[in-house]
């Protein structure tokens, strides 16, 4: 299965692209953002450009897709316009050339966000959705357009909060990294509580969903550790200096994933938990 991996220069897309080139059957072909700068064996397109995106789709003519390049967090306030080409306008432009660059099945990595919060219980795939931000926003409506494909197939997974080598803005990285001298802030402790997945955990998420079969043409998984883990439990697991994070008061937060799906149709297991202490 020839494997088209967007976004491959970010951390999951290396971790990714490494994973399907272990495996037999698969061969991953890495698009990176020009900005990025295309190395050996890479393409490099700006996925918001739907023309030039189309080109290459076109002629490497994947049998799957994994589709990870996105504007994130803060950076989509920014650039409004550069996160509607790239998180939506791409999405759009996959969903049409589905049919012309003869691919089968679009895996989208779509986010939590999506839920906003939901106060006390996990969410399921079919929780309200909240759409706060104008990242959860994008993601929604990228969502949307792979939905209305009409022809292949399509998966979105809700990616908890990653953490793991390669994640710098996660909670888990600024805790282990921070000092006396630059602590970290910490909302909550008890009452700000989160999802935590392990970065090789969303790899693994992703390798088996372009395989799987899918309940729906357009199927929607969430994929986090489904351990409901407060800020407390985390400076308790990594063993965190008092000195290194400063408490500030917030109002009550709760995300966190009910991974049922995940497990019944793509064999989703997490292998690792945050609890656990500092890892690799």
């Amino acid at each position: 299965m020839k494997v088209l991996v967007t976004g491959a220069h970010g951390a999951i897309g290396r971790r990714l692209v490494a994973a399907l080139g272990q495996r037999p059957g698969f061969s991953p072909v890495s698009l990176v953002s020009p900005r990025a700068g295309g190395g050996p064996g890479q393409v490099a397109v700006d996925v918001g450009d739907p023309f030039a995106f189309r080109a290459v789709l076109a002629d490497v003519r994947p049998d799957a897709v994994v589709h990870l390049a996105a504007l994130t967090g803060a950076a989509c306030d920014v650039d409004p316009e550069l996160t509607e080409a790239v998180n939506v306008g791409s999405a759009v432009t996959l969903a049409e050339a589905q049919r012309d660059a003869g691919i089968g099945r679009i895996v989208f990595v779509s986010t939590s966000a999506v839920y906003g919060d939901q106060y006390d219980r996990p969410a399921d795939e079919s929780a309200p959705l909240r759409l706060g931000t104008s990242y959860a926003s994008s993601k929604h409506r990228a969502e949307q357009a792979l939905a209305a494909a009409t022809t292949g197939d399509s998966v979105s997974l809700r990616v908890f909060n990653m953490f793991g080598p390669g994640t710098p803005n996660s909670l888990v990285t600024r805790l282990l990294e921070a000092t006396p001298d630059r602590p970290v802030p910490l909302r909550g402790p008890d009452d700000f509580v989160r999802d935590y997945v392990h970065i090789d955990d969303v790899a693994a998420a992703i390798v088996s969903a372009l395989a799987a079969p899918l309940p729906q043409p357009h199927s929607v998984f969430n994929i986090g550790s489904g351990i409901a883990t407060s800020n407390r439990d985390i400076v308790r697991a990594l063993g965190c200096d008092p000195a290194t994070y400063t408490l500030v008061d917030s109002p009550p937060s709760y995300s966190v994933a009910r991974i049922d799906l995940a497990r019944r149709w793509l064999d989703f297991e997490p292998t690792r938990t945050v609890l656990a202490g500092p890892q690799p």
